[in-house]
């Protein structure tokens, strides 16, 4: 003989109704807080603040978004130059785009 189920369904209405009590005390605690002064103010002064990176991410995204992706024409150019061993890496160039890209992506 299973003792433990002999009170299963009242202890399933038990728990049923003490997390509808829960639930209840909860929804009005928070309807409560919505509506006191400090809440209400508190709800005013909420704000939102980027960062100047994230503003200079953001631009950056947009720009990429609204132009074609590459050049297809010059991909192809420089695929032959490098396949053909005609392409030079111009390293003072290379600093200045990287110390550039640098510039607009951290904003400095």
């Amino acid at each position: 003989m299973a003792i433990n189920k002999v009170n299963s369904g009242q202890t399933a209405d038990i728990q049923s109704t003490r997390l509808n009590q829960t639930e209840s005390q909860s929804k009005a605690q928070q309807s409560q807080q919505a509506t006191t002064p400090q809440a209400t103010a508190k709800l005013a002064q909420d704000a939102v603040s980027i960062t100047p990176q994230a503003a200079g991410l953001d631009k950056m995204q947009r720009t990429m978004s609204s132009e074609a992706p590459f050049d297809k024409d010059k991909v192809e150019s420089l695929k032959k130059a490098i396949s053909n061993g005609q392409y030079k890496v111009d390293h003072n160039k290379l600093a200045d785009k990287l110390l550039d890209f640098e510039d607009n992506l951290f904003g400095n």
